[in-house]
């Protein structure tokens, strides 16, 4: 559509009206090129700052790396799947590139025009950014919360799996930035193009960055939206339905373990039991020194997930009755009719070891394994410090006790520090900030498990405060460097 305008006797000029911008196939690049540009500076910023922080160049406070983790993580996620677009949008170039290649590589006539060297050019930086993203991909899926203990990789592969994710984000980045610079023109011409014809495409355009910008810091805010702590906390049944509970209403069945107002989640099945909610037949075994539960609602082998505030669904052959509870933890039972006689096996075994040492615990195998060091105690004895008599009776043992019985008899040194909160998730626990010197920083410090040998790196491997983590007589405790 064109307007008139009359300008001198009859003669007449045409003044083109802005065109209407159609979605396609150069505009469907450019607006993905554009998010791609947008995610890409965002992770790639991000990404060099944890990168500083995991060499020690840089020191963030706690609250800021956790959110720069969120900014990267999600942007990460973002920039996968513009960049899988743009991928299946190339593919077909990709190949055709490729076949030229391989057929003037076979008659040996490579052309040596600048063109030709600039395509050949282009396609082995793609196929580089196509490698490294592959990379990137696969280790920051290993590199999510728990993957690598299921899988029983820890903790051999923490250390080098961070540090590739990260040295090959960095290389990913200037293979990138190459890649821009080489096809800089091209997005220029059209962004100039699309401003220019498309109504408010400078509008759009802003709008559409400040979105790829603003996405990943939704999971920041949210706990500004949240309401209050509800005054009932919930646990799920699988197959019978979800159930809630005020914590002021439930007692301990193992007031040899926990104090007044604390208890296990082995307690709220009892409670819920009590007050008619389920029907549940339980009995304690002395010889495995757990209650264990016969059935619920008449159906039987039932085992549990549990985690706390800021975790994530992980196995587990730990006591139901030893694992106490924490507000906005999350909690499902589901029948596992395999593998639960096995972790009663490995509570036979704890408590006759218990009662080959007269009573007193003594850790075949402790592992302390440094970003530098790697060091194993035989026998260790450990005895209770009390450390956290607000929560269990005195005279009980947990995880951290191993390290504070090892200072005591001279094998190391170390220094706890308290963390009422992690990022947005409570805590309220000590933490080992070091052994022998070395310290914590970062996303870099010490980790631990425990348990019987069959176990180890899977179920063993839970996220437990060790401070609040009971303790029987296990076959190995570690505790481990890592870096996420």
């Amino acid at each position: 559509m064109t307007h008139q305008l009359t300008l001198k006797k009859d003669k007449k000029v045409t003044k083109l009206e802005k065109s209407k911008f159609k979605i396609n196939k150069r505009n469907l690049y450019y607006i993905i090129d554009l998010g791609l540009v947008v995610s890409f500076t965002l992770i790639f910023l991000t990404g060099l700052l944890k990168l500083l922080d995991v060499y020690g160049y840089a020191s963030y406070p706690f609250e800021f790396l956790v959110n720069l983790s969120i900014v990267h993580n999600w942007n990460g996620l973002i920039l996968g799947i513009i960049a899988s677009l743009h991928a299946v949008l190339h593919l077909k170039w990709f190949v055709q590139k490729l076949k030229q290649i391989y057929r003037r590589t076979r008659n040996l006539k490579p052309k040596h025009s600048g063109n030709s060297s600039r395509r050949i050019l282009t396609y082995l930086l793609n196929l580089s950014i196509a490698i490294s993203s592959i990379i990137l991909l696969v280790t920051a899926i290993l590199k999510l919360p728990g993957v690598l203990a299921q899988l029983g990789l820890y903790p051999h592969y923490s250390l080098s799996l961070t540090l590739l994710h990260d040295w090959n984000g960095f290389i990913f980045g200037w293979l990138v930035f190459a890649h821009f610079i080489l096809h800089w023109k091209w997005l220029a011409a059209v962004t100039r193009k699309i401003s220019t014809k498309l109504k408010y495409g400078k509008v759009i355009m802003v709008l559409s960055v400040l979105f790829v910008l603003a996405f990943p810091m939704v999971p920041m805010g949210l706990n500004i939206f949240s309401p209050d702590k509800p005054k009932t906390e919930g646990l799920s049944i699988q197959r019978i339905g979800r159930f809630y509970f005020n914590p002021e209403d439930i007692e301990t069945v193992r007031p040899d373990i926990f104090t007044n107002g604390h208890f296990s989640i082995f307690d709220i099945l009892v409670h819920l039991d009590e007050i008619g909610e389920i029907q549940m037949q339980y009995h304690f075994r002395a010889d495995l020194n757990t209650h264990v539960i016969d059935s619920i609602n008449q159906m039987q082998d039932w085992w549990y997930y549990a985690y706390y505030d800021g975790g994530w669904v992980e196995g587990n052959a730990y006591r139901i009755d030893h694992y106490p509870f924490k507000p906005k933890m999350a909690i499902t039972l589901f029948q596992k009719p395999i593998g639960i006689q096995d972790f009663y096996n490995t509570y036979t075994q704890e408590n006759d070891r218990l009662n080959d040492n007269s009573g007193i615990v003594v850790i075949p195998d402790v592992y302390i394994v440094g970003s530098t060091s790697d060091l194993l105690f035989h026998n260790v004895e450990v005895t209770a410090h009390n450390l956290r008599n607000d929560v269990f009776q005195d005279g009980v043992i947990t995880a951290i006790d191993v390290i504070l019985s090892m200072a005591d008899q001279g094998l190391l040194t170390y220094e706890l520090r308290w963390y009422d909160t992690i990022g947005n998730a409570e805590t309220r626990s000590y933490w080992v900030h070091s052994i022998n010197g070395e310290e914590s920083y970062g996303r870099c410090g010490f980790v631990y498990e425990e348990g019987d040998n069959d176990f180890i790196h899977l179920h063993n491997h839970i996220h437990i405060p060790s401070d609040i983590r009971v303790i029987n007589s296990p076959e190995y405790l570690a505790y481990f460097w890592i870096c996420i």
